[in-house]
Formats: structure tokens, C-alpha cells, sequence
């Protein structure tokens, strides 16, 4: 693989040292600039690596088990306690109280961060003078709706130029997010776009995780992308995910607080903005333009032109690993989705096939199912708040939810959503589904 390391970190705990190994593509040009900033003395940079020493910690430490868990604790919930070295000591012994807010957040777990100065000499990094105004940094993971969301923006051509960040963990998700990224900007020359990637490394050594809930990617992610707009001084990071997935609700009553994941919720994506104001030198702002739409109406904005990106991207939960047999397990929760979604907006697209994934994906649909059921249910009166929160508490922590607009906002994109599951095929699919299960 050919990749640039800039640092071997080990974590010492009760499962023992941790390699983590992390670098950037060194073969795209412009990416030159983000290895420049990732070698200085960049708040940005120690972002980074404390997002990937964090990624490390998060796979090394295993959730309690059931049969071991702690009278009166959450049975989620672990103590992490990070000492890391970073070039900003002053900065962060002021700052690091967000990463530790952040990951409360995302993860369910305590964090506490201690820092320490470097001991090594950060080179000298100069900003490059370039216009920001039509510059935007996009996260682009490689599924349907950060291709779809992308396929929007270059139709739109809101910005002259884009960089697409990526973080790749293994070589299949490498290889597919690159060839997706070729595909697209093909489509980009042929309107004018300027569509550049830089493909951020993050690999564990010699272990296998202990620990697979990965509640810390999203961080890992949105770090890269700030560190990116940093180098280039963008003003703007975009996250294209549709609204119901970036909330994700849950689908049992036994899915409590960050056993639904919140990678790119609304208020993850809030607090990522606090931190990316603090290390950059200029204002940068992070939104996601769909979070109010759902993923069928985000494909139905998709020219057909771009069908054929759309049809080599990858949804499913376990599409990228190693012991994968195909792209799509057909039965994991952003399978359906993916399925829903196409059969919804009338997309000419294949269809993922049922009956590769675990024993354990195996009752998927019918959670779904029961998601789908408990907000019909919250609707039956029409549209209500007081409804919607009763069914789904978790809802209250999307910010603003305790104004009138945004609720109206939210209740009409649960609404929609439900109502797209009125579907004749979908149905038929599902009935196959539910009884095999």
C-alpha cells in the first residue's frame, strides 16, 4: 500500500499495547497541503491524531458484557483515560473539554483527556493563499448518499472547487472509494468542477478489535475534514446524509441513547463546529443539507447520468470487510434502507439480494419494521410533537428541538418517511424477508 506514515502511537491498558498506524495518500498532489499542515504545529493536526488515537482506544477497550456488568452503572458505558502528546500543549489543557464532550456524546462512555508536550519539533507550515469563496471540503464515504448528495451539489455547481475526504481502513474500502471518486469526477470536468481526494489512512496492527461498536469513526471522519479545510483554508464542510439515517432512530425498545449510532447526527455535526472553530484560523462551518429530507428524495434529485455510481456504491454495515462475500448482506438495517430508498424514488437500480448476512442481521427487518409501526402510531392523530418524543425520546436532542420550526421540520421528515413504506414491492420484499426469519 502506498501511503505516508506520520506516527506509530501505542495505548497501554489491561488488553496491552495498541499499534495504530495512519498516514495519507501520498500519490494526489494536492494533497501535499494536508500533509504540510498534518507535520506542523497546527492545533488541526493534533486533532487528528488525538480522533485516531481515540479510534484506537475505542476498538482496544470491549464494552461490559452482560454477565459482567457493574452494580449501578450502565452496562454501556466504559472509563477511558487518554495521556496523549500533542505540539498545542496551552491550546488543549483549554480546549480538551470538547473532545470529552463530544465523545460522551457519541460513544456513551466517560472520557478523560490529560496531554503532554511533544518531543518532536513540528516544521514551520505556511497557509496557502487561495480564494476560499468557491472552495468546499466533502466527506465522501463511499455509499449511496454521499454519492447521491455529491452528484447533487456537481449538477448545482455551487462551488467551482471540491476536495473529497475520505478515510479508508482496509484496501477494499480504498480501492472502491477511489474508483467511485474517478467515476465522479469525470462528471465534474464535464461541468466545470474542480474534484480533488484526499484519502486519509487509519489501520490497527497485528490485533484484532476487541471492541467492534466504532461509535469513534464519525470523529475520525469529520476530524480528517476539518483538518483538510484547514490546509486549504475552505470555509465550508458538507456531510451529505439523508435526515432519517443522520438522527437514527431507534428500532427496539431495548436501543437506548448511543447504541443507536451518531456519527453525523445534527448535534454531533454542531459540537464538530465548536472544535473546528477553535483549531482553524477562519471561520469554518459544517452542514448537512439534507437532514431534512429522506434518502428517497435525495436519490429522486439524482440525474439519471449518475446511475451507474449510484449502482457501485456500498450501504451495507459489514460491505467492507475482509470476510464479506458480497458488496450488500441484503438484510443489516442500511440494506433495507438502501432498498426502501430505491423502490420509493423509482430509481433504476439493482436491488441488494437477501440472505448473506449473520444469523445476528437476521432480525434486522423486522426492526425496521417495528420502527416504521411506532411512528405510524405516532401520527395517527396527525402530526404531533408530543407524540413523536413519547415514541422516540432521543429526538429531543437533535438542537432546536424546542422550537416550533424545527419541529415542524422534523415531524413532517419522520411523516414522509413512514409514509414511503406504503410500498407494494417493498412490502413483497419484506414478507420474503420476515419469513425466512
Amino acid at each position: 500500500m502506498v501511503h505516508t506514515p506520520f506516527r506509530f502511537e501505542y495505548w497501554h491498558g489491561d488488553s496491552g499495547p495498541w499499534p495504530l498506524c495512519w498516514g495519507l495518500d501520498a500519490r494526489n498532489r494536492p494533497n501535499r497541503e494536508v500533509r504540510a499542515l498534518l507535520e506542523s504545529e497546527s492545533p488541526a493536526a493534533d486533532l487528528w491524531e488525538i480522533a485516531a488515537s481515540s479510534y484506537a482506544v475505542d476498538h482496544a477497550v470491549p464494552r461490559p458484557r452482560v454477565d459482567k456488568w457493574r452494580e449501578k452503572e450502565p452496562e454501556w458505558c466504559r472509563r477511558l483515560a487518554l495521556d496523549l502528546p500533542v505540539r498545542r500543549l496551552d491550546f488543549w489543557r483549554e480546549h480538551g473539554w470538547l473532545i470529552e464532550r463530544l465523545l460522551s456524546w457519541m460513544t456513551g462512555d466517560e472520557w478523560s483527556f490529560a496531554f503532554h508536550a511533544a518531543d518532536w519539533i513540528p516544521t514551520y507550515y505556511q497557509q496557502p493563499l487561495i480564494s476560499t469563496a468557491e472552495m468546499a471540503t466533502v466527506l465522501f464515504s463511499g455509499g449511496l448518499d454521499s454519492a447521491a448528495g455529491l452528484a447533487v451539489e456537481l449538477e448545482q455547481r455551487s462551488h467551482a472547487a471540491l476536495r473529497l475526504v475520505t478515510v479508508v481502513t482496509n484496501t477494499r474500502q480504498q480501492g472502491h472509494c477511489k474508483e467511485l471518486a474517478r467515476e465522479l469526477a469525470k462528471h465534474a470536468r464535464r461541468n466545470g468542477c474542480d474534484l480533488d481526494t484526499a484519502a486519509f489512512h487509519l489501520n490497527m496492527t497485528r490485533r484484532r478489535p476487541r471492541e467492534t461498536s466504532a461509535r469513534t469513526r464519525g470523529f475520525v471522519f469529520l476530524s480528517a475534514a476539518i483538518a483538510t479545510a484547514v490546509a486549504y483554508t475552505s470555509p465550508l464542510i458538507r456531510v451529505y446524509e439523508n435526515g432519517t439515517g443522520a438522527m437514527n432512530l431507534a428500532c427496539s425498545w431495548g436501543q437506548v441513547g448511543t447504541q443507536s449510532a451518531r456519527p453525523v447526527h445534527p448535534r454531533t455535526l454542531d459540537l464538530m463546529e465548536r472544535i473546528a472553530g477553535a483549531v482553524a484560523d477562519h471561520p469554518v462551518r459544517i452542514e448537512n443539507p439534507y437532514s431534512h429530507t429522506t434518502k428517497a428524495e435525495l436519490l429522486a434529485q439524482v440525474p439519471s447520468d449518475y446511475d451507474a455510481v449510484l449502482d457501485a456504491t456500498v450501504s451495507c454495515d459489514t460491505g467492507f470487510s475482509r470476510r464479506a462475500a458480497t458488496r450488500h448482506c441484503g438484510v443489516c438495517t442500511s440494506c433495507l434502507l438502501r432498498v426502501q430508498s430505491i423502490l420509493a424514488s423509482d430509481k433504476d437500480l439493482g436491488l441488494p439480494e437477501p440472505g448473506n448476512g449473520s444469523a445476528s442481521k437476521r432480525t434486522h427487518p423486522r426492526a425496521m419494521l417495528w420502527q416504521v409501526d411506532r411512528l405510524r402510531h405516532a401520527f395517527r392523530d396527525g402530526p404531533s410533537w408530543a407524540n413523536l418524543a413519547r415514541e422516540f425520546p432521543d429526538i429531543v436532542c437533535v438542537p432546536g428541538s424546542f422550537d416550533p420550526a424545527t419541529q415542524r421540520k422534523l415531524l413532517g421528515l419522520f411523516s414522509r418517511y413512514a409514509q414511503e413504506w406504503r410500498n407494494d414491492e417493498l412490502s413483497a420484499a419484506l414478507g420474503g424477508l420476515l419469513d425466512e426469519t
